[in-house]
């Protein structure tokens, strides 16, 4: 039981008549005065207020408004991890995707400056032509280990929001 359920039923209860029972129990010696042997005495009242009762019935809004918050705010805060976990998702299978592109942009590089570098040695081409190739082949194993530094780090992200990571 939540406590905005409690709220409300203790609200609630306030609305209704209570109930007392008492009792005692008495021996008592008063010199020149009384004397009482074994006196047992009891008694039931019952009390019911108006005014607590119109209160009552205010409390009760007021209680049943918390409980209705509380809910409405626990599925905002389910929506907003669900989205949480599905933006990580996507980030993640983005960069996995940007790791193959980056995969293929180095094989494609490596390519060309291995044709490059032949064309070189026979003269066919000029050395500034060969330091771009090998340049492009330098620039795509770098962006290659950036987008995969990019993936672990949204792997990761995505494990945190899924609470697999401690």
């Amino acid at each position: 039981m939540h406590a905005t359920e409690m709220g409300y039923k203790i609200a609630k209860a306030s609305r209704y008549p209570t109930l007392a029972l008492t009792g005692g129990y008495i021996n008592a010696y008063i010199p020149n005065f009384i004397t009482v042997t074994n006196a047992i005495n009891g008694g039931i009242s019952l009390k019911y207020s108006i005014t607590g009762a119109i209160h009552a019935s205010h409390a009760m809004h007021e209680a049943s408004a918390r409980q209705q918050q509380a809910e409405v705010s626990k599925q905002l805060l389910t929506d907003q991890i669900s989205v949480e976990i599905k933006q990580k998702y996507l980030k993640y299978q983005e960069t996995i995707e940007k790791l193959a592109i980056t995969q293929t942009a180095i094989e494609q590089a490596q390519e060309n400056y291995q044709i490059t570098d032949n064309k070189y040695k026979n003269g066919l081409v000029i050395l500034s032509d060969y330091l771009d190739a090998d340049v492009l082949l330098l620039q795509a194993r770098i962006n290659y280990a950036t987008t995969k530094a990019d993936s672990m780090i949204a792997y990761f992200e995505l494990q945190e929001s899924t609470g697999n990571l401690q």
